[in-house]
């Protein structure tokens, strides 16, 4: 076992093989950047309110019957856990409560949910509601603008803090 490991770290230091690596992380970084960019695009947005008016719904990990999806579906398809990692990171900056790992974001006159299951894995469900509380503007995501009460739950969480540590 000791051995095996040794040969493990003398392969990983071999320069061709940290080369390898470094290009495999370079080439991942640069796509996660790409769909970052792709899924806060309105192109985006109006892809998936689109889809899922046709379809009733879009998940990342459903299969869709062969003929219902284009190329460019699969493509957008399989980056909705992207926007929902968008959305998540937003929210949470911007004190946005989730709803059972559930967002809904506004964009025209749609709301859609976004939800992730986790299980062994986990799954991104987007469908489109009529109502819902807490909904963030997709507008506001893309702007990066910041929630208007942002502020005040700061002072709320200081005060609450200094009388927590008194």
């Amino acid at each position: 076992m000791a051995d095996d490991l040794q040969k493990l770290i003398d392969h990983l230091n071999d320069p061709s093989i940290k080369e390898r690596y470094r290009k495999i992380l370079e080439d991942t970084n640069k796509r996660a950047k790409e769909n970052k960019k792709k899924v806060t695009s309105y192109d985006y947005i109006e892809w998936l309110d689109n889809f899922i008016t046709s379809n009733g719904f879009a998940s990342d990990s459903a299969s869709f019957p062969s003929g219902i999806c284009s190329k460019t579906d699969d493509d957008n398809i399989g980056i909705l856990s992207e926007l929902y990692t968008v959305v998540d990171d937003y929210a949470l900056k911007n004190y946005y409560p989730s709803n059972q790992d559930a967002y809904y974001i506004s964009h025209d006159n749609s709301i859609i949910e976004l939800k992730l299951f986790t299980f062994q894995g986990g799954m991104v469900f987007a469908r489109k509601v009529e109502e819902a509380e807490n909904v963030i503007s997709f507008d506001d995501i893309v702007n990066n603008k910041e929630n208007p009460y942002k502020k005040d739950i700061e002072k709320s969480l200081d005060l609450f803090g200094t009388y927590v540590s008194s």
